[in-house]
């Protein structure tokens, strides 16, 4: 089995649950696994080998941004708290679940980032 299972909420601009794709980059091999979400699907749950990962969500429509797992995220959306948009890399363990995953940050730095993650 040896996978990582991950879970998390998507966002979407203006509406929530919008069709796209889960996105995620392992650091140090630099594989991209990929799920595809459909209309009206909120959450996501991805198997992915262990490793260290930064997370995105990319909604099919292209004017709508992309959306990242941030510090932000991480610190519980809690703008007094965090004003942290950077990217947070997380490391998986196999045969371990992690559910709070969620990709929704969309102000997250592009500079120096592959093009499918702007």
């Amino acid at each position: 089995k040896n996978t990582a299972e991950v879970a998390g909420m998507v966002c979407g601009y203006d509406r929530l649950y919008a069709p796209g794709t889960v996105l995620y980059y392992e650091i140090d091999r630099k594989e991209l696994y990929k799920l595809p979400m459909t209309e009206g699907e909120a959450v996501y749950d991805i198997k992915v080998p262990p490793g260290k990962y930064v997370a995105f969500f990319e909604p099919a429509d292209t004017t709508v941004p992309v959306y990242a797992y941030t510090q932000l995220v991480a610190c519980g959306f809690d703008t007094d708290k965090c004003t942290d948009h950077s990217l947070a890399s997380f490391s998986v363990e196999a045969n371990k679940l992690y559910p709070k995953a969620h990709l929704c940050d969309p102000d997250y730095p592009k500079e120096g980032l592959p093009e499918i993650f702007k």
